[in-house]
């Protein structure tokens, strides 16, 4: 089973959606495929657990960040913003392979790693037959 199964051929179905700032930034993903999970692993530059929101519903991963604008100092009169508060989002449509109730992420220096595991197969058994 491939990625694009799990995922439902991820590549069309991944989506960079608006947030209302209309100020995104796109940042790069990989994923990675197990006989056990598929791996999603993305940029998030400037974001923790605080200021991403990770939700399943409907077979759908979606990643959001949001970064709040910085409260202006009173005595302080602001001359220049060169740093981004701009949102962030991702949406990937997962298939039924995939176990949403046990889907991970881990955080760490600007990188989120998603862990979606796959529903176990059935495995082949013999059944006895019992006489009555």
């Amino acid at each position: 089973m491939s990625a694009n199964t799990v995922l439902e051929n991820e590549k069309i179905k991944t989506t960079q959606t608006e947030l209302p700032s209309n100020n995104q930034i796109v940042y790069g993903t990989h994923i990675n495929e197990t006989e056990e999970s598929v791996e999603i692993i993305t940029e998030v530059a400037g974001y923790n657990k605080d200021t991403l929101e990770i939700t399943v519903e409907s077979q759908e991963l979606r990643i959001i960040g949001k970064i709040p604008e910085p409260k202006d100092e009173e005595d302080k009169k602001v001359i220049q913003r060169r740093f981004s508060t701009a949102g962030y989002s991702k949406v990937f449509r997962i298939s039924d392979k995939i176990d949403s109730e046990k889907i991970s992420a881990e955080v760490k220096n600007g990188v989120l790693r998603l862990s979606l595991p796959k529903v176990p197969r059935a495995q082949k058994r013999q059944i006895d037959v019992k006489a009555v």
